[in-house]
């Protein structure tokens, strides 16, 4: 990864306008600053958006808790409306190669995984969704 100093609002925001279909309600600080390498960035949140439209999401929410210690360091949440992950494969979901869809390759959220553990980030499912969503993921910043 090549780091950079990325304004999360503004990444985020760049991100939406490539989706105008969906509703997207984003609520993270201004001035919350990430070193990270944007294009990889970039792909992680491309991929988690296709898969919530694939699973018919309509609304994508994506919400910032900041440490009570440190105002960059903490948890983005990614959420969507679209149809829950059924338990049976939710530990499957960031194994190479497993998919549910006809025509997937399943490499995607495991791909997502390795590309935000490179630059000091983890991606998980969090196990009970923010509320009025269906899915939340949640990429930790803890470095």
């Amino acid at each position: 990864p090549v780091k950079k100093d990325v304004s999360l609002a503004t990444f985020l925001s760049s991100i939406a306008t490539l989706y105008p279909e969906l509703t997207w309600r984003i609520d993270v600080p201004s001035t919350l600053i990430w070193q990270a390498d944007e294009d990889m960035l970039r792909q992680v949140f491309i991929n988690l958006v296709k898969n919530a439209i694939e699973a018919d999401a309509k609304t994508i929410g994506i919400d910032w808790e900041s440490k009570a210690d440190a105002s960059s360091v903490g948890r983005l949440y990614v959420s969507n409306n679209g149809r829950t992950i059924p338990d049976e494969v939710v530990r499957e979901i960031f194994i190479p190669f497993f998919t549910t869809k006809s025509s997937g390759s399943g490499i995607g959220l495991s791909l997502s995984r390795q590309i935000l553990l490179r630059q000091g980030l983890l991606l998980s499912l969090k196990e009970r969704p923010l509320r009025n969503y269906n899915v939340s993921f949640v990429i930790d910043k803890d470095c």
